[in-house]
């Protein structure tokens, strides 16, 4: 059985568990550097997570190569980190139900995007 029922509970997770989070740590919605703090250290234990339970399913201990490094930064910069800096932001301004109707619409405007942007897109 593959973890995927797993990995869609922890997605589907995240908007409730981000403002039960704000909550607990009683971070409003206009402190930003706490949002931006509980949302480093969500990830900082996410990762170390990743690699402890990977290391173990694979046996061995995972490590990226020399030649990774690069990618991995640009990806965690770019990606991740803008990313994520709107969402906990946005998140904590907000409702998670509204939040997450708002995320769910992300499809729908890159496909627009997409429309605009490349011709060859009908």
């Amino acid at each position: 059985m593959s973890g995927r029922p797993f990995v869609l509970l922890l997605w589907g997770s995240a908007f409730p568990g981000i403002k039960i989070g704000y909550g607990i740590f009683d971070i409003s919605g206009e402190q930003t550097g706490l949002q931006i703090i509980f949302a480093g250290t969500r990830f900082f234990l996410a990762g170390i997570m990743a690699v402890v339970i990977g290391s173990f399913a694979h046996k061995r201990p995972l490590f990226p190569k020399k030649t990774s490094w690069l990618p991995i930064l640009h990806l965690s910069l770019l990606q991740t980190t803008l990313q994520y800096f709107f969402f906990y932001i946005g998140l904590g301004k907000t409702s998670g139900v509204k939040a997450s109707i708002i995320e769910a619409l992300n499809v729908f405007v890159a496909l627009f995007v997409a429309c605009l942007l490349f011709k060859q897109e009908k």
